[in-house]
């Protein structure tokens, strides 16, 4: 069964369920009538428990665990009582570390009490509570990523992005749901079943950080751990209300989750990032996740000044240190650019950040770029900055058109830049957009390593292809399976495209070159992209399994490698999440977290689910 075919009966599956989806719109009750997460209630407050912390974000409670005006103990219990408030309606939040969190807390009270704690500068997280999506390994926790037949296998350590946290001072409270191997933007999986979204239970968090998304936005986490492929941070997060960021690639290791990175390709198109409700604390963690204390001897060992305090020596070196190999050149250039662009920022047009044998000196002066006093705050008003509405990503029915709603939020961002900082903002189209969903797919089969039906069902090369994914489908039609339908789907779909000829492969690649081309041309090296977070407000349950093309609005920056921050900006009328994606060239990414900052003031950021 060719892949044309399989996407004209998913057309005509489309116009039935739609038909049914009316139909079941019209007996359930509006978005209004339908029950969100306990509203955060800031005068309730305990002996051991304050919700007024809640609304703090984790810059400022660091600040005030240190100025010892609230313990740690406090605030981590004031957390693990809010997740328990909440997840029995998001079931985002699968396995809890309440037990040793709280005991952590105790010892960070006692060595502020006896003057035994590290410095501010090198564990600015001390005593905040965080959590981290499944997926990414936790030493002695499941690391499953929503696959039966990984059920037993525990995590032998941290991934290198939990350790720095914790490094940091951070505390892990628990780890969050996920989708079915991380590759659909619902969270549901047969392991840990489905997450709700914290503002409306009929509707998706997103995927496949859709559990880490919900909490962070029902207020039951502060800033969370995430990755994405696809646009795994960045549709959780508009779909919940808050802040997520996906970073240039190579500033943030992959290792240590499950799908992992295995060649260039895939290092460009997966990155790991943070998912925080306030902005002020995403360059905090982005700082925090990307530091390596090979950072600081490499700089000073090339004869830079570097102030050691910018820096927090916690991991070992990761991927994000490992030379470009020649496995595939385009994209070895791209991270390549990615980091000789952000390292700039921090030397200047030093020669020693011309070739990729310096590699280690620029992801240390990338990471310099973001945490250094020594880099000029962004200039806001000197930025050159592009809308983009008509952004149509796919070509076939199984994608929605833009929201009205979505749309005017987007023309009100432009008007409020315009406004604050006397400039233009300058609305386009690109045609080439419309093939984002092919490209992305054929992209997906250049990852290397197993493909989706060798992950899903544990095959070897020679059992791979279609038939596995028949059979299953099968089995889930009789309610035998240990997949969801979706992911079956995925697999099919994945076998087919595994057989794409060459040459068609060569032209998909030429094209896939041209669009990135085009795109850096026009956002240029000092701009910013507006550009929709999603075509839709947060989906009802299922309803992307019609839409499944939507996802295209945030893959194409991951084609594309580009910095990429998703901002909320209030809410619809009917209390979803409204949101817009804030997008740079790579190495650019203070450049669209300045203006997540500047959207937080203007917008009011996250806001609570039921109000405060």
């Amino acid at each position: 069964m060719g892949l044309p075919i399989l996407l004209r009966m998913l057309g005509w599956v489309r116009a039935i369920m739609e038909s049914l989806m009316s139909v079941f719109s019209a007996l359930s009750p509006s978005a209004s009538q339908s029950v969100s997460v306990d509203k955060i209630d800031p005068e309730d407050r305990g002996e051991d428990y304050d919700n007024s912390l809640l609304l703090l974000s984790a810059t400022q409670l660091s600040k005030r665990i240190r100025e010892g005006s609230v313990s740690s103990q406090k605030v981590v219990a004031t957390y693990i009582r809010r997740v328990r408030r909440v997840n029995t309606h998001l079931n985002a939040m699968v396995l809890d570390t309440f037990d040793s969190a709280t005991a952590e807390a105790r010892k960070v009270d006692a060595s502020l009490a006896d003057g035994t704690a590290p410095s501010r500068q090198f564990c600015p997280l001390y005593g905040v509570p965080f959590t981290c999506k499944e997926c990414f390994a936790v030493q002695g926790l499941p690391n499953t990523a929503g696959l039966c037949r990984r059920r037993d296998i525990m995590a032998e350590a941290d991934a290198p992005v939990v350790r720095r946290l914790r490094a940091a001072g951070g505390i892990l409270i628990g780890i969050s749901n996920v989708s079915e191997l991380c590759l659909w933007y619902e969270c549901h999986n047969p392991l840990y079943g489905r997450s709700n979204n914290p503002y409306n239970a009929q509707c998706t968090p997103g995927g496949s950080s859709g559990g880490e998304a919900a909490l962070v936005g029902a207020g039951a986490s502060m800033i969370g751990v995430g990755s994405d492929v696809g646009g795994s941070i960045r549709m959780p997060a508009f779909f919940c209300g808050v802040f997520g960021h996906k970073p240039s690639p190579g500033l943030v290791p992959n290792d240590g989750q499950y799908p992992c990175a295995t060649n260039a390709h895939s290092r460009k198109m997966l990155t790991t990032g943070p998912i925080c409700r306030y902005a002020e604390d995403l360059e905090l963690m982005l700082k925090i996740m990307a530091t390596d204390p090979a950072d600081i001897q490499c700089l000073t060992g090339h004869g830079f000044s570097c102030d050691e305090q910018s820096f927090l020596p916690q991991a070992e070196c990761c991927d994000s240190l490992v030379a470009p190999t020649d496995d595939v050149s385009d994209s070895n250039a791209s991270v390549g650019i990615s980091l000789q662009r952000a390292a700039s920022k921090f030397l200047g047009d030093s020669d020693h950040v011309s070739s990729h044998s310096d590699w280690p000196v620029m992801h240390a002066a990338a990471v310099a770029a973001l945490c250094s006093d020594q880099v000029a705050p962004v200039d806001l008003s000197s930025l050159h900055y592009i809308s983009i509405l008509d952004a149509h990503t796919a070509t076939t029915v199984l994608q929605s058109p833009l929201a009205q709603e979505l749309a005017d939020v987007q023309q009100r961002v432009n008007k409020a830049l315009a406004d604050r900082f006397s400039v233009t903002v300058k609305e386009t189209s690109l045609r080439k957009l419309r093939c984002t969903s092919d490209l992305w797919s054929v992209g997906m089969a250049e990852l290397g390593g197993p493909d989706m039906s060798q992950r899903l069902y544990d095959l070897s090369y020679n059992h791979a292809g279609a038939w596995p994914s028949v059979k299953e489908l099968c089995k889930w039609c009789v309610g035998q399976s240990n997949h969801t339908f979706i992911a079956i789907l995925t697999a099919l779909l994945s076998s087919q495209i595994r057989n794409i000829p060459e040459s068609k492969l060569l032209k998909m690649r030429q094209i896939r070159s041209s669009l990135e081309s085009e795109l850096e041309q026009l956002i240029g090296e000092n701009g910013v992209l507006i550009f929709p977070s999603h075509p839709t407000l947060a989906p009802y349950h299922n309803y992307p399994l019609i839409t499944p093309m939507n996802y295209a609005y945030t893959a194409l920056f991951n084609l594309t490698g580009m910095p990429v921050t998703q901002c909320p900006l209030g809410l619809s009328a009917d209390g979803r999440p409204l949101g817009v994606q804030i997008v740079s060239l790579q190495g650019n990414d203070r450049i669209t977290i300045a203006v997540g900052q500047f959207l937080q003031e203007a917008f009011g950021g996250w806001s609570p689910p039921g109000g405060v």
